[in-house]
């Protein structure tokens, strides 16, 4: 500080003794992991709430928009739950996606980078049930460079799987990077077995595919993908 910095230029200064101490209870201060640090642990958030439209972003449910409550509460050291539950959104002529949704998960956060988590999904449609899910999820980072992605949910009300994915995301240097993605999908699992529209649905999707992105140039940035589809009405490109 700058009294420190005034005290200090008059050789005014603590005893030796005083400044060993005092270094040495700093860096086992810094030396500790910061899980174990009590600051971290005294400022740690174990709740956090959502209210209002929001998307779900992993497991069942993933990227399905909503309005109401997203709870997740951290119960012991990097084991959690979360719990949801609203109203699901329909965009204009899109299919109705329900009247209320509800369902929790558990995930194991080691880290920002890696996630595991295995949640459930029942969706409701005029008092019956419209949609109901397991799935598991994983995010694991285990390079600076490499991070791997992954999900599975299984519909229980069928006993199917509905949707399977896999994604790799590499940085083969920071102005190129490279994600490869490959992705299964039953889209009749995911229609009202009301809606005339399921008669009409594929019983299986497969897509895989690559986005790359470069930037060549400080404010010129490039972004390119390709995906091979192949279904039952045969194959396409996009």
């Amino acid at each position: 500080t700058a009294e420190a910095r005034r005290i200090a230029a008059k050789g005014i200064l603590p005893p030796r003794f005083i400044l060993r101490a005092t270094i040495a209870q700093m860096q086992q201060f810094i030396a500790a992991p910061a899980a174990d640090n009590p600051f971290v642990t005294a400022f740690d958030q174990r709740l956090s709430l959502r209210l209002g439209r929001q998307l779900l972003p992993y497991g069942s449910g993933g990227s399905l928009q909503f309005d109401g409550l997203f709870a997740s509460v951290r119960v012991w050291r990097k084991l959690g739950v979360q719990a949801f539950g609203g109203n699901p959104t329909s965009p204009r002529f899109v299919l109705d996606r329900g009247d209320l949704l509800a369902g929790s998960r558990l995930f194991w956060r080691h880290s920002s980078d890696t996630e595991l988590g295995l949640s459930f999904l029942h969706l409701y449609d005029r008092d019956l049930t419209m949609r109901q899910e397991l799935a598991l999820d994983a995010r694991v980072r285990p390079t600076r460079r490499l991070s791997l992605s992954g999900m599975a949910l299984v519909s229980t009300l069928e006993a199917r799987l509905a949707e399977a994915e896999l994604g790799a995301h590499v940085v083969l240097r920071p102005t190129l990077q490279l994600s490869l993605n490959g992705r299964r999908t039953i889209p009749d699992l995911f229609i009202p077995r009301d809606s005339i529209f399921w008669v009409f649905t594929d019983q299986k999707r497969d897509e895989i595919g690559a986005y790359v992105y470069a930037q060549p140039w400080p404010r010129v940035r490039l972004l390119a993908s390709y995906f091979f589809l192949a279904g039952e009405g045969g194959t396409g490109h996009r």
